[in-house]
């Protein structure tokens, strides 16, 4: 939050692909004065299941396979979705966002387990395989979504 710009209109954070707003909302709850808005992005159809979000939370129809509507946040958050992906659709929703941040300010926070080569517990190794299989394997990814949000900055 450091450096946040403190302006009626600023967005904080936007959470892309948050679901039910877990994540967004327990951070409000942790810092409820935290300067600039709070975004929920998902799907209309994944937003309009949602029991109880507070107030204060906005709530966002949004694929982030298109432009990222939300123009120079302070932070664009990711929680399990890009290992969901292929190389070219990982790569694609790191591009629809990284051209609506603001260069120096806005941050990129992503938040998926990154395993050892060696020495993985069972349930994370099994889960690694499924999300291979699933996805055509991820090899190289580590890099070329590294070098994505490089090229925009």
């Amino acid at each position: 939050m450091k450096g946040a710009q403190n302006r009626p209109d600023a967005v904080l954070l936007v959470d892309i692909g948050g679901g039910n707003g877990h994540d967004i909302a327990a951070f409000h709850v942790a810092y409820p004065y935290a300067p600039g808005k709070l975004v929920l992005q998902d799907l209309q159809p994944v937003l309009s299941n949602i029991q109880s979000l507070d107030k204060n939370i906005i709530c966002q129809p949004h694929d982030f396979f298109q432009p990222q509507p939300i123009k120079c946040a302070r932070a664009y958050y990711f929680r399990y979705i890009l290992h969901d992906w292929p190389e070219e659709y990982y790569i694609r929703i790191l591009r629809q966002t990284a051209n609506s941040m603001k260069h120096g300010y806005s941050k990129v926070l992503i938040f998926e387990w990154i395993l050892p080569i060696q020495n993985v517990p069972l349930q994370a190794a099994l889960l690694d395989i499924n999300s291979m299989a699933l996805t055509m394997g991820w090899r190289g990814r580590r890099n070329s979504g590294r070098r994505c949000l490089q090229e925009r900055n």
